[in-house]
This record gives C-alpha cells, structure tokens and sequence, in this order.
C-alpha cells in the first residue's frame, strides 16, 4: 500500500484557533476506503503535532512481498480484520 496519495472522500471536522494555532479535536475521514481520524495541532509558524489513527484493513498490509492480511485471516479464521495504525507526527 502507498501512502504517497491517498484519495479522500469524506472529511468532517470542528477546529478552534488558540494561541497561534488550529486545533482539531477529531477530524474523520475516509481515505482509500479506510476510516481515519486525527487530532492535534497545526501552528501558524509551520509546526505540526498531531495523531492519525487508522483502521487499515489487513488484506492490505504487504511487507516484502508477503500479504499479512492472509496470514492473519489463515490464524484468525475471520473474513476482514482490521489492524489499528497511529501515526505520531510532530
């Protein structure tokens, strides 16, 4: 998966301005059919401090060419599970 370009298709999202920055306390979107979240802080002299929480579905999880979303439904005997993603970025 590719985290180059990422389609959106729904964002929502409340902000407050404080102290020099934009502050979301939880922005939702669908990126590439995945539910996303964030919450943090941009600054308005270029600095950012937020998470990003996202349900990647495991079907699409390959590392070094092996799918681990087979390999986790061949232990797990489910369909589709999702693996829960943070991404810190400061």
């Amino acid at each position: 998966m590719s985290f180059d370009e990422l389609p959106l298709r729904a964002l929502q999202s409340r902000f407050r301005v404080a102290n020099g920055r934009v502050h979301f306390d939880e922005m939702q979107a669908r990126a590439a059919d995945m539910s996303c979240r964030m919450a943090g802080s941009f600054g308005l002299d270029g600095t950012i401090d937020y998470t990003l929480d996202v349900d990647l579905p495991a079907s699409r999880l390959t590392i070094g060419g092996l799918n681990l979303g087979g390999l986790v439904k061949s232990l797990t005997g489910e369909r589709e599970t999702q693996v829960p993603l943070r991404i810190r970025v400061t």
